[in-house]
């Protein structure tokens, strides 16, 4: 999917203080320099549960159940996937603390930077973005800024953090350009509803937000659809 990060896109609780509950749902749209949109998705966040759909594929992921709900749109089909080890031994290893998950983060972060060190510095600006308060955060490889983050504190996403910490553990493949580092700086200032990509000469913002409490049947699979094994 275009917009997963580790979405990133995009980090487990213990990383954060005092998780706040978050009740959201948002559209936001991916276009070019000249304003052409790339992409868009929907994002509902509700608790320590999301569900993102992008076209014709989606997910739902339930960090108290421990699952994945993978959909497949065009095809009308769901697959589950556990979201974390059931090994305790596993799940040691992804306590961001622990010696084996720094090792793989080093490995991981020197692929992905080379030589260059990542940094995200927190500006006091801000602006209104889709209605809500953001602050600017820019981020530098090694001099060069490549990309400014606005995050909105009123979309609280220390679940959403926690969340895709796992989904980046269940598949590292997710983590593209850095974000999980960037989620991780800014989290606690919220979702970001505007990410401004200097290299790329993109720009991923959000258009509409709704809040309030979210049914329990947006996060499972949609009537009509079929497991697939």
């Amino acid at each position: 999917m275009t917009f997963v990060r580790p979405l990133g896109a995009v980090l487990t609780a213990a990383l954060f203080a005092a998780p706040a509950l978050a009740e959201f749902q948002l559209r936001e749209v991916r276009a070019d320099a000249k304003g052409k949109v790339l992409a868009e998705r929907t994002l509902v966040v509700s608790g320590n549960r999301f569900r993102i759909d992008e076209g014709d594929a989606g997910f739902i992921a339930d960090v108290g159940a421990g699952k994945v709900v993978w959909l497949d749109h065009k095809a009308k089909l769901w697959r589950e996937t556990p979201l974390a080890p059931r090994n305790a031994r596993d799940r040691a290893a992804m306590d961001p603390q622990s010696a084996a998950w720094q090792s793989r983060w080093r490995t991981l972060s020197s692929d992905l930077q080379g030589d260059a060190r990542l940094r995200v510095v927190i500006t006091n600006e801000t602006k209104k973005i889709a209605g809500v308060a953001a602050t600017r955060s820019d981020v530098f490889l090694g001099n060069r800024k490549v990309r400014e983050r606005w995050n909105a504190e009123s979309l609280p996403t220390d679940e959403v953090s926690a969340i895709t910490f796992k989904l980046v553990e269940l598949n590292p493949s997710l983590l593209q350009e850095r974000y999980f580092q960037e989620v991780q700086a800014t989290a606690h200032l919220g979702y970001p509803v505007l990410i401004r990509d200097l290299v790329q000469d993109a720009v991923v913002e959000v258009k509409e937000i709704r809040k309030g409490p979210i049914p329990a049947a947006v996060f499972a699979a949609p009537p009509g659809y079929r497991r697939s094994e």
